[in-house]
């Protein structure tokens, strides 16, 4: 559907847009994905089929030229990113390995400046910087000379076009990037953490300061220099437990882990487990949880020395749950509800309640005696620390830019914080290859 912003009119383009990746500015040329196959119709008439095997997730990454004479689509593969060129005046197309700086890198963002020229962003090598390029397109629609660096690749960086006008472009920049809050020092200030931090922080380790990162198929555990510590591979939730990688999953009603040699130990307990884990975490105090689903509800089971304690459910619908050192109690956190759940009683208490907030991740201090946690609050986000005591007052470890989102948090020893952020920042560039000032 178009949208006459100065009438409010509204015209229907296709009654069916289940299938629809790509629609001109006229709303007259329409691409669909059909199986493996991209079909572009103009006027209603099939003008171009292609079989450029776009996944469901590239699907977003489909563009009609301005003059709507051709279509871009860009997949990724094992070999790099591949371009395909499709000309919808004579249905024919041409598809290129998309190469940046002589590497066969990824494909996050495609966007056109004219019917011949293109704005991709990507990266320069598999899972190394991402940048900005323009690339230049011949009469058959393949790339013809090396692309031109609009935005210097960055890493830990994913670049985005927005919108093109003219000869400039808007651009999005996504920053992945881990901090450390190290609090227990003199200075107390948060600084990026070095190396392999394009992979999401799934936990941490206080007393060997060690730093759980996943990756698909496995997960690698760094030292807070960044220096790779264990590489490992295998089948099931990734868990850091004494510095090292385990892979955790249910056998035989237990919990059983593996490591990256492929040794195995079994958690039995007081707990049958009849169905797959949903996760396994332990915190950076050494306290393990499990988690899976029974008759549709969530249910958990701390780790302690004799292996699986009783199972439990909490009543509160949480959002995340951490637990205790000594796995005898959990913290849980809904939207607008922080709580500590009791094991051995099954109490609820209600530490903060925030109804104007909200709050984004929970997790205990390596010793148990507080919690951490990050909240937005409007435009205010925050990271604090509360003790576990009765009346106590929380107090901000770090104040955050207002387009900084945290997906994780951990900790380490005393008020160390470290926590991994998706950060904005929108720009212009010239499409004749130089930056603006």
């Amino acid at each position: 559907m178009t949208i006459d912003t100065t009438t409010g009119a509204r015209t229907t383009i296709a009654a069916d847009a289940a299938n629809v990746v790509a629609v001109s500015a006229d709303g007259r040329v329409i691409a669909r994905v059909d199986g493996d196959d991209l079909r572009v119709a103009a006027d209603g008439t099939e003008v171009l089929r292609a079989p450029t095997q776009l996944s469901p997730d590239d699907r977003r990454d489909v563009e009609i030229s301005p003059g709507g004479r051709r279509v871009a689509a860009t997949r990724d593969t094992r070999e790099g990113g591949v371009l395909f060129v499709g000309d919808l005046t004579t249905g024919r197309g041409v598809t290129t390995a998309l190469r940046v700086h002589g590497h066969a890198g990824g494909v996050v963002a495609v966007a056109w400046v004219d019917d011949r020229r293109l704005v991709v962003g990507g990266s320069n090598a598999p899972g190394d910087q991402e940048g900005l390029w323009l690339v230049e397109l011949d009469d058959a629609g393949a790339i013809t000379g090396p692309p031109v660096a609009l935005v210097a690749p960055r890493r830990n960086s994913i670049m985005d076009v927005v919108a093109i006008r003219g000869r400039t472009a808007l651009v999005v920049q996504v920053d992945v990037v881990l901090r450390l809050v190290r609090r227990s020092g003199a200075s107390g200030a948060s600084a990026p953490l070095p190396g392999l931090l394009e992979l999401p922080l799934w936990g941490a380790d206080a007393r060997h300061e060690r730093l759980l990162l996943g990756e698909r198929g496995g997960a690698r555990v760094v030292s807070l220099d960044g220096s790779l510590r264990a590489h490992a591979t295998g089948d099931g939730h990734p868990v850091l437990r004494d510095g090292a990688p385990w892979f955790a999953r249910a056998a035989g009603g237990a919990v059983e882990l593996r490591d990256e040699r492929g040794r195995a130990i079994t958690l039995p307990g007081a707990t049958e487990i009849g169905a797959e884990l949903d996760r396994m975490h332990c915190g950076s105090g050494g306290g393990c949880v499990v988690s899976w689903y029974a008759d549709g509800a969530l249910t958990h089971a701390l780790v302690g020395a004799d292996g699986l304690g009783p199972a439990f459910e909490v009543a509160l619908g949480e959002r995340g749950l951490d637990p205790s050192p000594d796995a005898t109690r959990a913290l849980v956190h809904t939207d607008h509800e922080l709580a500590e759940h009791d094991v051995a009683t099954g109490r609820l208490r209600v530490l903060e309640r925030l109804p104007t907030c909200t709050i984004e991740d929970a997790i205990y201090t390596a010793d148990g005696s507080a919690a951490v946690y990050s909240t937005t609050c409007g435009d205010q986000r925050s990271i604090w620390r509360r003790a576990l005591t009765d009346g106590a007052r929380p107090r901000v470890l770090e104040r955050l830019r207002p387009d900084v989102d945290v997906t994780h948090l951990e900790t380490l020893a005393g008020d160390d914080v470290v926590y991994r952020t998706v950060e904005y920042q929108s720009r212009l560039v010239r499409v004749d290859g130089l930056p603006l000032p």
